[in-house]
């Protein structure tokens, strides 16, 4: 089984190095993780802060980056070779609780299945969870049937939990295992167990602590998710708060915003956690009906057979690879999750008498999915639960199996039952919006200078949407790349006629008159695009490059600044502030200013550009002094 599927993971990862638009341009969360691992390894604001997210993977990530340097097939491949160990685990998972047959078949259904196999290719937690939830699995059964080493699963459990804190829930439904199999013994062996856990979280708890002197177990972005997926405007898969930008960081940086703003002062970290986490809780309180329709929404959708995704369409990237015979979204007939949970329902019927040995698998896919249920729901958070679904089916089978004809008509009335509404889009998911996708990828490839590439995917999204607005957007920034102005303001024009209310349209449109020299219309341009979007950094920014073009050096600091505090690892914001400070004589801010220029990003060029004046002005100080 580890032998398939790793031929098969590095089939996908070697097929989509060449044919993947974005193998190379992680997006939203795979973004954000890639930075992460990248300031873990050589410093920066983002390594020094308490953890947003739960922080094994990002420094998984950093581990491969410091052995292979910071490129992306590497931690592709250590990815393959983590889901292919996971096959493994799944099929010695099998054999515990079923015998070899149904570990074999376990096992290469992990193999094979094409979404295991497409989220060991992506800068994502998956993996990693995958095979530590099954690990975990594996040390819980090995200790109940040796009744020793409970510590041992406890430590794979506490892995998990600093991978993805929903595990946390499941340590907790534990006790109530532990409680039947051992009764009144069950303190010893389960706190022996937390122990385990205990000793993995401490030292992430202490660490947050240290940087923060707040009481952070793991990370500070529950109650933001909480309200995510908790307020008038969700739809339960959607993953922006309302009101703020829908790029990470943007979204990122306005979440703490708006809470400092709606409380008047500003907030450490757990009180813009709390902050939220009260107005999700507020939601419920004042429209319960539509809490709770949101929430069975929610439920269903993460059990449902669609493959719902926030960093990229899973149906649509699969086209370029051999996973597109592997998934199948047809009315009535999802494959695979919508035949998978079926199998497994009616496995747990077939198999009601042995519940007792099953219920920690029963108590981690129930557990944690309601627990997501209570957040926001997307393809990637069930992963963990598919290889201990692929279990109980292919043990369900094999009992069913083994009885020939008798005991056929109840699990086949379950299988009915759930196969119907989990293969219908009850959810009224709309499909992909490919004129949105193809214009995506059309900007990724002017970004990377293959103008073929770009002019190709804009075709395609002219086909899909001729009023798709970024198709036009992404239009202009290519003939701007070819020094075509006339064509690109016709471009952005379009682009406005289409959404004039887009801010970075306006920005864009800005930067183009600005690189003709028409000052007063690109500072026009940027304070439109600020009406439409007050906090937009880039506008800010590049709306004091104007000002200091003029001379009017005060006003640039202003709006330089104000860019810093909207993001505050605005690099080209920072040196801009330093520049204005040595631009009027104030060399000493200027200094403190690059001086943070280096210490936010060291590899950027301004960095390196700032780094030989930083050196000889200290040098000049210390001769003075």
């Amino acid at each position: 089984m580890a032998g398939v599927g790793l031929v098969a993971r590095l089939a996908y990862v070697f097929q989509a190095r060449v044919v993947d638009p974005v193998f190379h341009n992680p997006v939203l969360d795979g973004m954000f993780h890639h930075q992460w691992a990248q300031a873990i390894v050589r410093g920066g604001w983002l390594a020094e802060m308490p953890f947003f997210r739960a922080p094994l993977y990002p420094y998984f990530l950093a581990g491969i980056y410091r052995v292979f340097g910071a490129g992306l097939l590497a931690p592709r491949l250590v990815q393959a070779v983590l889901g292919s160990l996971s096959c493994g685990v799944a099929f010695l998972l099998g054999r515990r609780l079923f015998g070899n047959r149904v570990g074999l078949a376990a096992g290469t259904a992990t193999a094979v299945y094409p979404m295991l196999v497409y989220f060991d290719g992506e800068l994502l937690m998956p993996s990693l969870l995958v095979f530590l939830v099954l690990s975990g699995m594996v040390l819980l059964y090995r200790s109940r049937d040796s009744d020793r080493w409970w510590f041992l699963p406890g430590l794979a459990w506490g892995l998990a939990a600093i991978t993805r804190p929903n595990v946390l829930v499941f340590v907790v439904l534990l006790a109530a295992w532990f409680a039947l199999e051992f009764r009144r013994d069950m303190w010893r062996r389960y706190l022996l167990f937390l122990a385990g856990v205990v000793v993995v979280i401490l030292p992430v708890t202490i660490r947050n602590y240290v940087v923060s002197h707040e009481v952070i177990p793991i990370a500070w972005q529950a109650g933001v998710n909480f309200y995510i997926g908790n307020n008038p405007q969700s739809d339960g898969v959607t993953a922006v708060v309302p009101g703020t930008r829908k790029d990470w960081w943007g979204g990122f940086y306005d979440t703490r915003r708006l809470a400092e703003e709606a409380e008047g002062r500003e907030l450490d970290y757990s009180g813009v956690d709390r902050y939220w986490l009260g107005r999700g809780l507020r939601f419920w309180q004042e429209r319960p009906a539509q809490a709770t329709r949101l929430l069975l929404r929610k439920l269903y959708l993460f059990f449902s057979g669609y493959e719902t995704a926030n960093n990229r369409d899973v149906y649509f990237f699969s086209r370029f690879t051999f996973l597109r015979f592997l998934l199948c979204r047809l009315p009535g007939f999802v494959f695979p999750f919508g035949l998978l949970v079926p199998l497994a329902a009616a496995a747990a019927v077939i198999m009601r008498r042995r519940w007792r040995r099953l219920l920690p698998l029963y108590l981690f896919c129930g557990g944690v999915g309601l627990s997501f249920a209570a957040f926001f729901v997307n393809a990637r958070f069930r992963m963990p639960l598919v290889p201990l679904v692929l279990v109980l089916a292919s043990g369900g089978v094999a009992v069913l199996v083994s009885r020939r004809r008798s005991g056929w008509l109840v699990p086949l009335v379950v299988f009915v039952l759930c196969y119907v509404p989990l293969n219908l889009n009850l959810a009224n998911l709309r499909g992909t919006n490919e004129a949105q996708v193809y214009s995506m990828l059309a900007g990724h490839e002017v970004t990377k200078g293959d103008d073929e590439r770009a002019e190709e995917f804009l075709q395609r999204a002219r086909a899909a949407d001729p009023g798709w607005a970024d198709q036009y957007f992404v239009a202009g920034l290519l003939a701007r790349r070819r020094g075509d102005d006339s064509e690109a303001e016709r471009m952005f024009q379009m682009a406005l006629l289409h959404d004039s209310t887009n801010a970075d349209y306006w920005v864009y449109f800005g930067d183009l008159k600005y690189g003709l020299g028409e000052l007063d219309t690109a500072a026009l341009y940027y304070r439109r695009a600020l009406e439409f979007d007050p906090y937009s950094a880039f506008a800010f920014c590049h709306l004091g490059n104007v000002q200091f073009d003029r001379g009017d050096y005060g006003a640039a600091l202003v709006s330089y600044r104000t860019a810093t505090e909207l993001i505050p690892d605005y690099t080209v914001a920072i040196y801009n502030v330093g520049l204005v400070h040595y631009q009027v004589g104030e060399h000493v801010r200027a200094r403190e200013w690059w001086q943070r220029v280096v210490e936010t990003d060291p590899d950027h060029r301004l960095s390196r550009q700032v780094e030989p004046w930083l050196k000889r002005y200290g040098s000049e100080q210390e001769r003075r002094d």
